[in-house]
């Protein structure tokens, strides 16, 4: 079993959509779509960094273990965002590289 523990963006996000999260990822796993209104982790690409927790204006990001009980919807619809989006690569630009 993993010890990594992925991140999740809660719907917090859906005000700002700051992109300073992306721009720090190192393994650039975080997405979203012309239909999402927010961005989304990838829970099998994170490698548990912490690099976008830090850098969020809004702190929108938690640990997927550390996610605020008020917040706790956010990890399902984090998993359903890549489910109900499987083209989701296609609008995904690297912006770190």
């Amino acid at each position: 079993m993993s010890s990594i523990r992925p991140y999740v963006i809660t719907e917090v996000c859906a005000e700002t959509q700051d992109t300073r999260c992306t721009t720090v990822c190192p393994v650039d796993c975080i997405y979203t779509h012309p239909e999402a209104s927010q961005y989304y982790i990838h829970p099998e690409e994170c490698i548990d960094c912490g690099s976008c927790e830090m850098v969020c204006p809004v702190e929108a990001i938690y640990r997927i273990d550390c996610v605020p009980p008020a917040h706790q919807p956010a990890i399902r619809a984090n998993a359903e965002f890549f489910k109900n989006h499987p083209d989701y690569l296609d609008y995904h630009q690297q912006s770190w590289q």
